[in-house]
């Protein structure tokens, strides 16, 4: 398969340190273990993970675009893997 010059993405520049992006990872695997398999909402993971509802969002967002969870209807959240 050959790749075309306008296929290519510039790597995303995070603004992270190398000690900042292992502590994001830290902590959104942190969030996949207390989510578990079992649909939850917000609220639950922000008292399971002791984050506030602002980090659980935005680590939601990041985890749904990355493809390890899904968004259900109801406000709802599944890890798929």
């Amino acid at each position: 398969m050959t790749v075309e010059p306008w296929q290519l993405q510039p790597a995303r520049d995070t603004g992270l340190t190398p000690a900042e992006r292992f502590r994001s990872v830290r902590r959104e695997s942190g969030l996949l273990e207390s989510m578990g398999f079992d649909p939850c909402d917000i609220d639950e993971l922000c008292d399971r993970s002791g984050l506030p509802a602002e980090a659980v969002s935005a680590m939601l967002l990041k985890l749904e675009l990355d493809g390890k969870i899904a968004g259900l209807p109801g406000g709802l959240y599944q890890r798929i893997r």
